[in-house]
């Protein structure tokens, strides 16, 4: 397991989780790997009230299940709650980029604009951090939810749409999918919401396509990697 830096006023259980969950996320921790709740604690230097507090969130999100006695597997990804995330974002996110479109804040805007500097700043780099990526456009995401006063909603996609965020960050290693058309794609939207859509746009379709990406490439990388899903 990664550890990652502790970040500024975060808890013993908030670090915990970020951390198991981003391994977990990021496939370090690989689909179908079994860990004992002893090597979690040994290598988070936790107790063990805290990592169950944590396993059990992990395990409401569908990436963790438990195989034995104080045993644990992250779950495998299932086809069938890759789905679900996508339909759920795919019909949430167009109509809240509907109703913000010409009406977001000066200073929402600001804030997508920092997370897009810092999208260009990865792609341009010499070396392009895909896990710093793949983290700034969940991210940018989240903005606009946020924008659009729906957080609690945010925190339900972020959930139902584990599997689905596994695929896409393991269709990105593989397939070195172009993370400039991405970027761009997430141009085009803060555009939409500072001036709104133009009439000829139909924001669903552009959003069937930018969440869609990652359906292109299902069939190789079930067929590359059996040993990761289930369906």
């Amino acid at each position: 397991m990664q550890l990652y830096d502790r970040r500024e006023n975060e808890n013993n259980v908030e670090y915990a989780y970020r951390v198991v969950r981003r391994n977990i996320m990021t496939l370090q921790m690989i689909p179908g790997t079994r860990i004992s709740v002893d090597d979690i604690m040994k290598q988070l230097n936790m107790p063990v009230q805290i990592v169950r507090e944590v396993t059990d969130k992990l395990e409401d999100e569908l990436l963790m299940q438990s195989a034995a006695r104080d045993v644990l597997m992250v779950t495998k990804i299932d086809i069938s709650v890759f789905r679900e995330g996508f339909f759920m974002r795919s019909v949430v996110e167009p109509k809240l980029i509907e109703q913000l479109a010409g009406y977001a804040s000066t200073k929402g805007i600001e804030r997508l604009n920092e997370n897009l500097i810092m999208q260009k700043a990865l792609i341009e780099g010499t070396e392009g951090d895909v896990e710093e990526f793949f983290h700034l456009d969940d991210d940018f995401h989240r903005i606009i939810y946020h924008l659009a006063g729906k957080p609690n909603i945010w925190n339900a996609v972020r959930r139902v749409c584990t599997h689905y965020d596994r695929i896409r960050f393991l269709d990105i290693i593989e397939n070195q999918i172009d993370l400039k058309g991405t970027y761009e794609e997430h141009q085009r939207i803060a555009d939409y919401l500072f001036t709104g859509i133009p009439e000829k746009s139909d924001i669903h379709e552009f959003y069937e396509t930018h969440l869609g990406t990652y359906l292109r490439n299902l069939l190789q990388l079930m067929e590359e990697h059996p040993e990761y899903f289930v369906s």
